[in-house]
């Protein structure tokens, strides 16, 4: 279980070393993100994508971390009824 902004590439890093990989991002997902800083936050949503399962402090956090997986990692397979990333090709 991740529970820290500092360690969201952890799932990324040990995912073939555990059986079940949870992360709680307990601080605001930008609603907004500057051309210049999407590359990095790409990173950090593809660690986290990484993991079994994502929890989000509040349902704006959840929403605007799916609006930026869609508006900036197209190859994933969103449903954002059931907020769930059904595959998702690495960058």
């Amino acid at each position: 279980f991740v529970n820290d902004y500092q360690f969201s590439l952890i799932p990324s890093m040990v995912r073939n070393n555990r059986s079940h990989i949870g992360v709680f991002w307990h601080i605001p997902w930008p609603k907004v993100v500057a051309p210049q800083h999407i590359g990095p936050i790409a990173e950090l949503a593809l660690g986290l994508l990484s993991a079994d399962s994502v929890g989000f402090h509040t349902e704006e956090y959840c929403e605007n971390f799916f609006q930026f997986i869609a508006a900036n990692l197209p190859h994933a397979d969103l449903d954002f009824r059931r907020k769930v990333v059904t595959s998702l090709v690495p960058l």
